[in-house]
């Protein structure tokens, strides 16, 4: 899916800077989340996924957030569980996700 995505924002389509700012965060914040799975011993992973699995679950609990992709919504816990301020990203996905 990544990979797809990718494709639809590759350089040749920058028309103006914020198209390259928008790629160059969207190619981090993808390399981020793969980022935190690099994790050899298999216990913690066990226990990073759990904790993950949780911060998907509980961002779900909010009704607003029910129609987000999981893709997008993997995202948004992957920040969340760096500590990064995630409501911008909350509020421009929940926009995309309603008709």
């Amino acid at each position: 899916m990544w990979i797809e995505q990718l494709l639809d924002h590759t350089p040749h389509q920058f028309t103006t800077k914020e198209d390259e700012v928008k790629f160059t965060a969207f190619t981090l914040d993808n390399f981020n989340f793969v980022n935190l799975f690099m994790i050899d011993d298999r216990k913690k992973f066990e226990n990073f996924l759990k904790t993950f699995i949780k911060i998907m679950n509980d961002l779900y609990k909010d009704p607003a957030n029910t129609y987000i992709p999981n893709a997008n919504m993997c995202l948004i816990a992957s920040r969340k569980l760096r500590g990064e301020p995630i409501e911008s990203l909350l509020r421009e996905f929940r926009e995309k996700a309603l008709p």
